[in-house]
């Protein structure tokens, strides 16, 4: 459930928009609040837009920073704002599925020295659109890890990979920070 920062969540999601898809925007929160699964989260959307932004929607916050700071600047701001353990990155145009923080919270609580954890996109045909991550090898390459076009359970949850894509990754605020 989407609860106000003064609450101080444990969990804040943190969503960069342009503001130029009200409608978007709002099915991305309705699926955050779906998809706690009565874990309290705080939801901030940083509005790159000159645009008016609403006071509210759906119990999320807005942040007006009255300029573009881009993705990575979205999240850096957003994440100045907020007291939490963890930073869930989604990116407007994404609908989270039911469940989908619980089990990124699981697999966050198994091993302590993760970072970051993320999920896995799908696209209508339940296959993985593209690549959302990659191993780093001894010689210094970087493979793409699982190959487009896979299958969910094509993926092996062992394999320790270099990087994922940040949509919808789930970071400790300690790792973000440094």
């Amino acid at each position: 459930m989407i609860v106000g920062l003064e609450q101080t969540p444990s969990v804040v999601a943190i969503v960069p928009t342009l503001g130029s898809n009200t409608d978007r925007l709002r099915r991305c929160i309705a699926s955050i609040d779906r998809s706690t699964n009565d874990v309290a989260v705080g939801v901030v959307v940083v509005w790159n837009s000159l645009a008016v932004a609403p006071t509210t929607m759906l119990g999320a916050s807005f942040l007006t920073p009255g300029l573009n700071l881009g993705f990575p600047g979205s999240l850096n701001h957003g994440r100045s704002r907020v007291e939490a353990s963890f930073i869930w990155v989604i990116q407007d145009d994404v609908t989270v599925r039911d469940g989908c923080l619980a089990a990124l919270m699981a697999r966050m609580a198994d091993d302590d020295r993760l970072a970051v954890v993320a999920p896995v996109t799908v696209d209508g045909q339940g296959r993985i659109p593209h690549v959302r991550a990659a191993t780093l090898t001894d010689d210094q390459t970087w493979p793409r890890y699982p190959p487009e076009g896979a299958r969910p359970n094509d993926i092996d949850p062992t394999v320790e990979l270099g990087y994922v894509v940040s949509s919808g990754s789930l970071a400790r605020v300690e790792a973000w920070d440094e």
